[in-house]
């Protein structure tokens, strides 16, 4: 349909029903620019799912963990 036939359409509407075209478009418009590929939604979960496995896996030592936890400890009282 070119553009022009479409602007002669909704002319063509009573100005209620133009709003009501003008509603339903910006309702498709966000609803596209929301929109994913499910399979690429699938491979974004899978990707995101091996970093948050392996990207912090043996970083540090347990030694240093126990530094960390241990002053969080000390934060945590402070705060109390």
């Amino acid at each position: 349909m070119s553009t022009l036939a479409f602007y002669s359409k909704i002319e063509a509407l009573p100005e209620h029903l133009q709003q009501q075209v003008l509603d339903y478009i910006e309702f498709l418009l966000s609803r596209e620019v929301n929109k994913k590929p499910v399979q690429e939604q699938k491979n974004i979960n899978k990707n995101e799912s091996k970093q948050s496995k392996s990207r912090f896996s043996g970083r540090i030592s347990p030694e240093t963990a126990q530094q960390l936890h241990q002053q969080l400890k000390e934060m945590q009282a402070e705060w109390h």
